[in-house]
C-alpha cells in the first residue's frame, strides 16, 4: 500500500491553517495534516501507517487526500510545526484572561447553596 504513495517535497512544507487532528492521534498514528485546499488535503505520514488510520483521516476531513511519505525525523519536525501554533494561540488567550477575570465578583454572583431538607414551607 505505501509503495504507491508519492514522497513529499520537504522544501515547500507549511503548517495547516485550518482543521487539525488531535495531537495524540497524529503522533500515535504517524500522520499530520499539512494543507487543506478547496478540493483536497495534503497529509504527511511516516512508515507504518495503517489503512484504518487513512480511513479515519478521510472521515475526519470529508475530502480527497494526497499522502506524502516522510522519514521519522521529518515527520517529527512537521508534527511539531503543525501544533506549535496551537500552543502559542492558547498562551495568548490565557494571557488576556488575567485582565478580565475578577474572582471576587465571580464569587459574589454565585448563589448560596441551600439544604433542601431545611425548607420549612414544604411538607415532607
Amino acid at each position: 500500500m505505501t509503495d504507491a504513495l508519492p514522497v513529499a517535497d520537504n522544501d515547500n512544507y507549511e503548517a495547516p491553517s485550518r482543521k487539525r487532528l488531535p495531537f495524540s492521534f497524529a503522533k500515535r498514528h504517524g500522520v499530520v495534516i499539512e494543507e487543506i485546499g478547496d478540493v483536497d488535503a495534503m497529509v504527511a505520514y511516516k512508515a507504518g501507517v495503517t489503512p484504518a488510520t487513512i480511513v479515519e483521516i478521510r472521515r475526519f476531513l470529508g475530502m480527497p487526500i494526497q499522502f506524502n511519505e516522510v522519514n521519522e525525523g521529518e515527520f517529527e519536525r512537521r508534527l511539531s510545526k503543525a501544533y506549535e501554533n496551537n500552543s502559542s494561540e492558547a498562551m495568548q488567550m490565557v494571557e488576556g484572561l488575567g485582565d478580565e477575570l475578577d474572582l471576587a465578583s465571580l464569587a459574589d454572583s454565585v448563589t448560596e447553596t441551600e439544604d433542601l431538607m431545611e425548607q420549612e414551607d414544604d411538607a415532607p
